[in-house]
């Protein structure tokens, strides 16, 4: 099987099969070590942004 792979800007691999046999591409979300994501998170005016940031680092080396 030929078939360019491609790989995004979170780093998934994306297979494109040339044969008509397969319908679709095929996402390896699993093909990278680490994995990029987007989070959005909402801030009042008033609040501290280092504090808040600082917060959010600390979850993340939690979890990571």
């Amino acid at each position: 099987m030929f078939a360019p792979v491609m790989r995004t800007g979170d780093s998934r691999e994306v297979i494109v099969p040339d044969s008509q046999i397969y319908g679709g591409a095929i996402t390896n979300y699993s093909a990278r070590e680490t994995r990029r994501i987007d989070l959005v998170f909402g801030i009042g005016y008033n609040d501290d942004i280092a504090g808040t940031r600082q917060i959010i680092e600390d979850i993340m080396h939690q979890v990571a």
